[in-house]
């Protein structure tokens, strides 16, 4: 079976593997790309089956499946140990990989993240997202319900697109129970997390509500809030989350 597809940028000594969201593939971090520290860090912008760059790799599109590619792909790199970045959907994808090879996993960096316990979302609820994502021509309406219209209708117009351009609608709709309930072992309590947050985002996904999702299960969690951000600050704000993730990497050392 091949690695999941990938993008490096970088050459330094410390492995990092970024995962992308439900509603678009590795491409969402490009505005990001020019400010990252290409000497300090080697970061491998992962796309999970059925999305992107591993577009044709079929599967289950199950939490277990996510989390044995990614330490696959570690593998692949030559990565006995790494830092892990996941953005909502992949943040419990990276959550997972920290619970089941704690040895492996150096720091996590979770954007926007859900909590261990998945988003405990109804059924009927899931049962809606699994449309979503199988329906593209209702995605534009669910996500203005969902996050409205703060930002332009070019941002919406642009989201849908890079959604249908990124993923297989059944890789969509398949990895949708995930947010169901995702019962996520407990990491090692010395594990580093960082958590990065938008001040315009919807519950759950504000400050308060990640803090107290989160720092129950990581002790050592600090947590970062994006001004004027809403879900998607590495597109909203590259700078200043490029800047925040790479601080609390150089502060914690190079993979060990």
């Amino acid at each position: 079976m091949p690695p999941l597809g990938y993008q490096t940028v970088g050459t330094g000594p410390a492995g990092v593997i970024v995962l992308h969201d439900w509603m678009g593939d590795h491409r969402n971090y490009d505005p990001m790309i020019p400010y990252l520290d290409r000497a300090a860090f080697t970061f491998a912008l992962a796309d999970l089956r059925g999305y992107g760059l591993s577009r044709d790799q079929a599967g289950s599109y199950s939490l277990a499946e996510a989390a044995d590619d990614v330490l696959a792909l570690a593998t692949h790199l030559g990565w006995p140990t790494f830092h892990l970045v996941g953005h909502l959907m992949s943040s419990l994808v990276a959550q997972q990989v920290a619970a089941m090879a704690p040895e492996r996993v150096t720091a996590l960096v979770l954007l926007t993240p859900v909590a261990p316990t998945g988003m405990q979302a109804p059924e009927e609820v899931v049962q809606f997202l699994e449309a979503v994502g199988l329906n593209e021509g209702i995605r534009r309406d669910a996500l203005a319900a969902q996050w409205g219209h703060r930002l332009s209708e070019r941002w919406l117009d642009f989201k849908v697109q890079r959604w249908a351009e990124s993923a297989r609608p059944e890789a969509s709709s398949g990895y949708v129970r995930m947010f169901g309930s995702a019962m996520i072992g407990r990491a090692r309590p010395d594990l580093p997390v960082l958590a990065v947050v938008g001040d315009a985002d919807n519950e759950p996904f504000r400050e308060e509500t990640v803090r107290a999702n989160l720092s129950g299960g990581y002790p050592r969690l600090q947590l970062v809030v994006c001004r004027n951000a809403g879900h998607y600050p590495m597109q909203e704000c590259p700078v200043a989350l490029a800047s925040a993730l790479e601080r609390f990497l150089l502060a914690e050392g190079p993979p060990r």
